[in-house]
């Protein structure tokens, strides 16, 4: 049988027309699915003591870079699929290598708890688990090294498909990092090799340090 006849070529319009659909939900979905990461962050001043902080509530201040996602969310529904912990912390502790322990130290006692619809702990994690790099000292001098493992995928240590967690819109939850007392950050230096940089657009009038909550997030939408 003649292929020409069985599958006859498309016109000028079909291509057209297929080539405006690419990628869109088809005639027959609903929901329409989009793949980001977002980001919630607080700012420390040098010499601050740590305590319990919160990501992502309803009062984060957007600025696009450092907060750009804030819950509850309106219409919108997410699946948190990977989470991970960055932050440039700075202890106060001399020398280097017992500043890089006093920062495993942290990692290791402060705790990512999840509360969502009045059940607390949904979801808890070690700072440590979700932190995808560790220091590592040799003699006086600290590096920054990719921990090991295949839970960490581009920086995320990311939920099995059977453990992901499913957040309605318009439902109040809470991030919460839990800190031990006694965490101070280094005092400012304002010359010299070992300066603190300035965090952009973070707010301080000074060098500062930052700690972000990153969540890997699918999205999904009602069409129309």
């Amino acid at each position: 049988m003649n292929n020409a006849q069985t599958n006859p070529a498309l016109t000028n319009e079909q291509v057209r027309e297929g080539i405006r659909k690419f990628g869109l939900p088809s005639e027959a979905d609903k929901v329409a699915s989009n793949l980001r990461v977002i980001r919630s962050t607080k700012f420390f001043e040098e010499g601050a003591t740590l305590s319990q902080m919160r990501f992502f509530g309803s009062d984060t201040n957007i600025d696009g870079y450092w907060n750009n996602y804030k819950f509850p969310q309106q219409e919108v529904a997410v699946i948190v699929r990977g989470i991970a912990i960055d932050h440039s912390l700075h202890f106060a502790a001399t020398p280097v290598d017992i500043y890089a322990k006093q920062q495993q130290i942290f990692e290791q006692s402060s705790y990512l708890r999840f509360r969502y619809r009045r059940r607390p702990d949904r979801l808890v994690f070690r700072a440590a688990d979700l932190v995808p790099y560790q220091i590592v000292t040799v003699g006086n001098t600290a590096a920054t090294i990719a921990k090991p493992g295949s839970v960490f995928q581009n920086g995320f240590y990311m939920l099995p498909e059977a453990g992901t967690v499913g957040l309605a819109a318009q439902i109040e939850m809470e991030w919460q990092l839990d800190v031990q007392s006694g965490f101070t950050l280094g005092a400012a230096v304002t010359t010299g090799a070992t300066a603190q940089p300035v965090i952009t657009n973070g707010g301080l009038t000074g060098a500062g340090n930052y700690i972000s909550l990153l969540l890997l997030i699918e999205e999904l939408t009602e069409v129309g």
